[in-house]
């Protein structure tokens, strides 16, 4: 892991199996409207939409997504914009992972 972090990986593969979603999912849903009739050639439509969506997940979790609570800019890994390349000195923490998975693996 430690040779994939910094960039000396000599080869790459990935599965080739085709992986099952059980995806799940809540939604709520409402609408309402009326009508009033206020003259002879005039009338009002009124209509309202309420809509609550979480976020998509799978029955065995294997999927991710970005937890916007969860990003801290000061670490964020910067460019050299020069070279391309990344700049170890700000922001670059390659096992930071291994402690967010930490907290959400203890939480869930």
């Amino acid at each position: 892991m430690r040779t994939l972090c910094w960039d000396n990986f000599r080869s790459y593969n990935e599965a080739d199996n085709d992986p099952i979603g059980f995806f799940r999912f809540t939604q709520y849903e409402a609408y309402a409207t009326d009508n009033w009739k206020a003259a002879r050639n005039l009338s009002f439509e009124f209509g309202a939409r309420l809509y609550h969506y979480q976020p998509t997940f799978t029955q065995a979790n294997n999927v991710a997504n970005f937890d916007p609570s969860l990003y801290n800019p000061s670490q964020a890994v910067t460019i050299v914009g020069s070279t391309g390349l990344i700049d170890l000195d700000q922001g670059w923490q390659p096992f930071q992972w291994i402690d967010s998975w930490r907290r959400w693996y203890s939480a869930g």
